[in-house]
C-alpha cells in the first residue's frame, strides 16, 4: 500500500454467486503527501486472537493460551501476561481455579475469550476451553474490579461435546449433542444493544455461530434459549471468532468473523455482515442472509459452501516494487479480531492478529481504523493505526497505486499488488476507465460491473516516513 510521491491501493474482490453474477469488491487507496512528525513508536506483541476493552487508564486486550498486553494509544503494546499457569497476573491460580473446565475439555489451555465492563463497573471475562480436534469445549466467566485483574472464577456456564446436561442456566435440560448442528462452546464476545441490553455471540466450526441473551443479574444466558439463534455456519464449515457491534450512527449490527484456517497457509480472512435487528438475519453486501451457508447436505469443512458469503474486509496481500520483486510486506492470515469505538478518540478500531510474509507461524497485533462508506458498509483503512491518521475532505487522489485485489474464496494464492492509476479524477487499471466522484471525504467510482463508495484519509507510512493520502472503499 505505498507509493514514493505515488499512492497505494487495497482492493478486495469479493465474487458474488448471486443469479446476477455481478462482482462485488472492497477497495482502498494511499498517496504521499509530504514529511509531518511522526507518530508514537510502534512496539509489537504476539497475543492470538485479541479481544479489546477499555480499562480505568488503559487499553487491555486478551487473546488465546491467556495471553494478554496493554496500551494507552494502540499504537505502543507492553505484553501483561501470557500462558495458561500458575503465576499469570490475570488469574493467579489458574489451573485451580479453573480445573473443572480444563478437565471438562481435556485441555490445558484457553482459545479465545472476551472481556466486558457490565453496568456495575466490574470487569466480566467470559473464557473458553476446547480439546481441539473435536468440539469438546466449555464457556465460563470470572470477575474483577481491575481490566487486567486478578480474576475470581464463577464456574462454567455451558458445554459441547458429548450428550449430557450442558447448560447451567437449563439444568434440567438433557442434550443430545450433534456436531453438525450444535455450537462448539468457544470464542464467546458479549456486548449490549441499542436498547443496553446484554447478548452474547460465540461459536467455531462445528454447528456454527450462536447468539444469546443474557441475564445481567446472574451473568448466564436466559433460561428457554438453549444454544441459541444461529448466525451462520453449521456442518464444521470454517467460520469462527464472532464479533457483534451496534453503530447509533447507521442503526445496524455489524457481525464480524474470521473465515477459513488461522495457519499461515490457511486462507484466515476477516468478513462482515449486517442487520437491522440484533438477531439477524445478516445480510452482507451483496444481500445474501449469512445463515443460508447452512445446509445438512453439504459435505463437512467446505470451503465451496462458505466463499461467496459475507463482505470480506481483510485477507492476505503482499506488494511488489518497481522491479517487480516482492517486498515482504504484507498480511498473511489476518483475522481473530474485535473492533472497539473509543470514545475519547471518537474512532473505531479494529485490533486483531496477523501473520506476515516469510515469517512462517509467528503473528503480531495490528489495529486498523474502520470507517463508513456513504452506504453504511465498514471500510478499513489500508495503513495500520499510527495516531495520526484523519478525514480529508476534498483531496486530490492522483497519482499511480498498488493496487490488490483479494479474490473471494478461502484458499488461494496470496494476491499481489498491481498498478492502478488516478488522473483528472479517473482511475485506470488495466485499460478499464473510472469516474470518480468525490463529496466531502467519500469516495465513489464504478469499475466494470461494480460500483465502490467509501472515504479519503490521511495516513502515517511508516516505510516511507511520513504521511500519505489512502482511500478505501467497498462495493
Amino acid at each position: 500500500m505505498i507509493k514514493n510521491n505515488k499512492v497505494k491501493i487495497l482492493i478486495t474482490l469479493m465474487l458474488s454467486l448471486l443469479l446476477t453474477g455481478c462482482l462485488s469488491k472492497h477497495d482502498t487507496f494511499e498517496t504521499s503527501v509530504g514529511s509531518d512528525t511522526p507518530p508514537s513508536r510502534y512496539n509489537q506483541v504476539g497475543v492470538h486472537d485479541p479481544s479489546v476493552v477499555k480499562g480505568e487508564d488503559k487499553i487491555f486486550i486478551v487473546g488465546s493460551h491467556l495471553a494478554s498486553a496493554t496500551t494507552t494509544d494502540y499504537v505502543s503494546w507492553q505484553l501483561f501476561g501470557q500462558g495458561v499457569q500458575n503465576g499469570n497476573p490475570m488469574i493467579p491460580e489458574v489451573q485451580i481455579d479453573m480445573k473443572e473446565a480444563l478437565e471438562w475439555a481435556e485441555t490445558s489451555t484457553f482459545w479465545a475469550g472476551d472481556i466486558i465492563q457490565m453496568k456495575d463497573g466490574k470487569y466480566y471475562f467470559y473464557y473458553s476451553v476446547c480439546e481441539g480436534s473435536q468440539p469438546l469445549a466449555a464457556i465460563g466467566y470470572a470477575v474483577s474490579d481491575h481490566v487486567e485483574g486478578p480474576y475470581e472464577n464463577k464456574g462454567i456456564i455451558m458445554k459441547s461435546g458429548r450428550v449430557g446436561k450442558l447448560l447451567t442456566y437449563e439444568p434440567d435440560r438433557l442434550i443430545q449433542y450433534d456436531a453438525n448442528i450444535h455450537p462448539n462452546a468457544i470464542d464467546p464476545t458479549l456486548f449490549y444493544d441499542e436498547n443496553e441490553l446484554l447478548w452474547m455471540v460465540y461459536g467455531s466450526y462445528s454447528g456454527g455461530i450462536f447468539l444469546l441473551k443474557i441475564d445481567e443479574d446472574t451473568k448466564m444466558p436466559e433460561a428457554g434459549q438453549g444454544y441459541g439463534t444461529r448466525i451462520t455456519g453449521g456442518k464444521h464449515t470454517r467460520i469462527e471468532n464472532p464479533y457483534i457491534i451496534y453503530d447509533k450512527d447507521t442503526a445496524y449490527y455489524y457481525f464480524y468473523a474470521s473465515f477459513g484456517g488461522l495457519a499461515s497457509g490457511d486462507g484466515y480472512q476477516t468478513r462482515v455482515g449486517r442487520s437491522k435487528d440484533i438477531e439477524g438475519p445478516y445480510l452482507d453486501s451483496k444481500g445474501q442472509d449469512m445463515d443460508a451457508i447452512f445446509d445438512i447436505a453439504k459435505p463437512f469443512f467446505d470451503d465451496d459452501a462458505i466463499n461467496p458469503f459475507g463482505s470480506k474486509i481483510m485477507g492476505d496481500f503482499e506488494f511488489i516494487n518497481s522491479s517487480h520483486k516482492k517486498m515482504g510486506h504484507g498480511y498473511i492470515s489476518p483475522g481473530g479480531g474485535s473492533v472497539i469505538y473509543d470514545e475519547t478518540l471518537d474512532k473505531t478500531m479494529f485490533v486483531f492478529h496477523s501473520r506476515f510474509p516469510n515469517r512462517g507461524e509467528a503473528h503480531e497485533v495490528r489495529t486498523h481504523e474502520i470507517y463508513m462508506s456513504a452506504s453504511g458498509w465498514p471500510v478499513v483503512a489500508p495503513i495500520r493505526y499510527s495516531g495520526a491518521n484523519f478525514t480529508e475532505m476534498n483531496t486530490d487522489i492522483s497519482g499511480q497505486y498498488q493496487f490488490i485485489r483479494n479474490e473471494m474464496v478461502i484458499m488461494g494464492d496470496i494476491s499481489i499488488s498491481t498498478l492502478l492509476t488516478i488522473e483528472n479524477g479517473v482511475a485506470n487499471f488495466n485499460g478499464e476507465q473510472a469516474p470518480i466522484t468525490q463529496d466531502g471525504n467519500f469516495v465513489s467510482f464504478k469499475l466494470g460491473n461494480v460500483n465502490y463508495e467509501g472515504v479519503s484519509l490521511k495516513q502515517w507510512d511508516v516505510r516511507q516516513q511520513k504521511m500519505v493520502k489512502t482511500i478505501t472503499v467497498q462495493g
